[in-house]
């Protein structure tokens, strides 16, 4: 396989900072996410971006189905043009952002599993939809940025735990794959990467309603500085209310959001929920 870098120059195009194309160039760093993320010939596979093939040929003759989606038809083209592509694989034109997981599934009778090198600049909204389109996937294995990765996996009690460490310990047990640093890319980026494996599961308290349960969980921690009795205001109930779901719950309101544990937050806006309802 042509190097990226390689490939790059003979078709003279320039990696494009606004969709955050840092290539990997190391072919065994795309090897080793394969294996530990243990895929296999019955797996549909979804891929964020085809970059330019150096995960999207290897996976894609080892598995049943790979879909790759790429925005930058440039890309596209390099790598129709030179590679012979596995009946595996299909490339899609087409932003991630904007693709229903659930008529995948439909389609090809069966869960799917979704993997990507995830453009620094959008890796959240991406995560979101991931999170959002969960239950169509098995699981996924998505590279981020190590800062990023970092925040997903911190615990409670610290800094880094926040919005995208408690919606994603609710529904899925959490790996730390694969660090990948910033030498093995190209454009060389200033940070370095992780590859995270989510492992879809039910969560151990489900919330009644999960827009109130995101809503509770933004409300508290969008005013870090502030209690958590304060700081639930941003969900709209009455501050005699929210006292009095904490004090069922035995939680202090003069806590920081950072303490609480994901399941703590199911129960509040469980509680706020069924206040609501009686109210």
């Amino acid at each position: 396989m042509t190097s990226p870098q390689g490939l790059l120059k003979k078709y003279d195009i320039r990696p494009s900072k606004n969709r955050g194309q840092n290539f990997l160039i190391n072919p065994d760093i795309a090897r080793a996410i394969i294996e530990k993320a243990g895929f296999g010939a019955e797996d549909i596979v979804i891929e964020v971006g085809t970059g330019l093939g150096i995960l999207t040929l290897p996976l894609a003759a080892r598995i049943k189905k790979l879909i790759s989606f790429e925005v930058d038809p440039r890309l596209i083209a390099i790598v129709k043009e030179e590679y012979a592509l596995p009946s595996t694989l299909e490339i899609v034109h087409q932003d991630i952002l904007k693709v229903d997981f659930q008529a995948l599934e439909r389609e090809y009778g069966q869960k799917l599993k979704i993997i990507g090198n995830l453009p620094y600049y959008i890796s959240s909204p991406i995560l979101f939809k991931i999170l959002e389109g969960r239950s169509s996937f098995k699981n996924a294995f998505v590279m981020l940025q190590k800062e990023v990765a970092e925040r997903i996996v911190a615990p409670p009690g610290g800094k880094k735990y926040g919005i995208l460490a408690v919606f994603f310990n609710y529904c899925a047990t959490i790996e730390k794959v694969l660090s990948v640093p910033a030498t093995h890319f190209y454009p060389r980026p200033e940070v370095d990467s992780m590859v995270l494996g989510f492992h879809l599961r039910p969560p151990e308290v489900i919330a009644e309603d999960e827009s109130l349960f995101k809503k509770t969980v933004k409300s508290a921690f969008q005013k870090r500085r502030k209690t958590l009795q304060n700081a639930l205001a941003g969900t709209g109930f009455p501050s005699e209310l929210i006292r009095n779901v904490l004090e069922t719950l035995c939680i202090d309101g003069q806590r920081r959001a950072e303490t609480l544990e994901v399941n703590d937050f199911v129960q509040i806006s469980n509680l706020l929920r069924k206040a609501a309802i009686i109210c």
